[in-house]
């Protein structure tokens, strides 16, 4: 008890012997480390929910999709070309990574007590490999193009993912 009196008064007298100047800058530090670790609270606990009701935008989608069934209105197909040697294990890797640290990559809507609601589920990846190089070359763009072509097309299951 005598040992944290004593403490207490050191960090008392080391604070009144600080400028104005280095006394704000002191404290807007602790402000801006007490909010990160606020928000990193929040993070936390909003990562423990695994469900939640839909927000309003979010129900706006459902509905269309609900209207909409098999259609792919709302994709947004994107393809890059990748060029020398592919790294298959680090590439999947990287993508499992990046849909494990975002919610939003693992959410899906069902209907819990008759209402629609927003789920994160747990998610293995699985990624399809193609290897075109079986073919002539002159014929893999087209090929490359046609499958991409048809994933873009698929309908988007809200309730799967």
């Amino acid at each position: 008890m005598i040992e944290t009196k004593r403490l207490t008064t050191d960090i008392q007298q080391q604070l009144a012997a600080l400028s104005p100047a280095r006394r704000a800058l002191l404290e807007l530090r602790l402000m801006k480390k007490n909010q990160r670790e606020q928000t990193r609270r929040q993070v936390i606990a909003a990562r423990q929910l695994k469900s939640a009701p839909l927000s309003y935008n979010q129900q706006g989608l459902w509905v269309l999709n609900q209207l909409m069934l098999g259609e792919s209105v709302y994709h947004t197909p994107t393809a890059a070309r990748l060029t020398g040697t592919l790294n298959v294990d680090a590439l999947k890797k990287a993508l499992q990574s990046l849909v494990d640290r975002h919610d939003a990559l693992r959410t899906v809507f069902k209907i819990v007590d008759g209402a629609p609601t927003q789920v994160i589920q747990d998610v293995k990846l699985e990624i399809p490999l193609v290897d075109l190089t079986i073919m002539p070359e002159d014929e893999r763009e087209a090929e490359a193009l046609r499958i991409l072509r048809y994933e873009a097309r698929r309908p988007f299951d809200l309730s799967q993912g």
